[in-house]
C-alpha cells in the first residue's frame, strides 16, 4: 500500500496535537487502552488516530506491518500513545498477542 502523502501526515499531526482543547471535554479516553484492528489505512486508520487524539493510548494493528509502523510513529510523533503491532484476527494465536500485549 501507498504511504500517506506528506500534506495527510501533517493533518494526523494536527489532529492528535489538538487532543488536549478544552472544547473536547465529552468524550475522552485519558488513562485508556484501545486496541484498533485494521489500523493501517482507511477507517481503522482514522479510528486509532481519533482515539489518541482523544488522550488514548492505541494499539495499532494491521496484517501489514508497514502500515501500523507508519501510523504508530505518525501518532507518537504528533504526541500520542501508540504501539504497533502486525496481526491477522483469522489466526487465533495473533488474537491471543494482541490482548497480552495491551
Amino acid at each position: 500500500m501507498r504511504s500517506p502523502p506528506s500534506d495527510e501526515r501533517a493533518a494526523t499531526v494536527a489532529l492528535v496535537r489538538g487532543m488536549n482543547k478544552e472544547e473536547d471535554t465529552q468524550m475522552r479516553f485519558d488513562g485508556k487502552v484501545g486496541l484498533v484492528t485494521g489500523a493501517g489505512s482507511g477507517i481503522g486508520r482514522a479510528t486509532a488516530i481519533g482515539f489518541a487524539q482523544r488522550g488514548g493510548a492505541i494499539v495499532v494493528a494491521d496484517m501489514n506491518g508497514e502500515n501500523a509502523n507508519k501510523v504508530a510513529a505518525e501518532i507518537t510523533a504528533a504526541g500520542g500513545k501508540a504501539l504497533a503491532l502486525v496481526a491477522d484476527v483469522t489466526k487465533t494465536a495473533d488474537l491471543d498477542m494482541m490482548f497480552s500485549r495491551t
